[in-house]
């Protein structure tokens, strides 16, 4: 059972540049590597070590006609937006809209945060201002929809602690 474990292991090749959750395997000159004159690879995007795992998830969407700029970073909301599409009632699209443009607040600042490596207090102060609006606009539209997205919108706090631990 050992052998088969290491036959395994060393015939992987390594996915997501080797990233957590990515095989680690073949890390010494993999033979498809593209190198240039000194050996170093050219084919291998780098990303900043400070790079949240999930910036580069989600997708910029349209809701209710507000484009969303930020939503890139996070499946999470595309996926509770999806959730709102059946809304039908003007008053709810208007709650929906403006909780998206709530949100891409939040993930503007995040991106501006995990760019500069720190947070000032201001920035903080008006993501928690951004989210909090988020979540009651969020609200209005459930109360309306008669359906409960608590549950839905957990991610939010991820998004807020990338911000937080990074205050100057």
């Amino acid at each position: 059972m050992i052998k088969l474990k290491y036959l395994l292991k060393e015939n992987m090749i390594r996915t997501n540049g080797g990233k957590m959750g990515a095989v680690e395997t073949m890390k010494d000159n993999p033979p498809f590597a593209v190198t240039d004159t000194y050996g170093n690879p050219v084919n291998e995007v780098e990303e900043p070590e400070n790079m949240p795992a999930h910036f580069g998830s989600g997708e910029n969407i349209e809701v209710f006609g507000y484009q969303t700029k930020h939503f890139d970073i996070c499946k999470s909301a595309v996926m509770l937006f999806a959730k709102l599409k059946p809304a039908k009632q003007e008053l709810t699209q208007e709650y929906a809209r403006k909780s998206a443009e709530f949100l891409d607040k939040v993930f503007g600042i995040e991106k501006d945060v995990v760019e500069e490596g720190s947070a000032a207090p201001e920035q903080i102060e008006e993501a928690i201002d951004m989210s909090n609006l988020f979540a009651y606009e969020l609200g209005c539209v459930g109360a309306r929809m008669k359906k409960d997205y608590t549950r839905d919108i957990a991610f939010v706090k991820m998004h807020m602690m990338e911000i937080i631990n990074r205050i100057n």
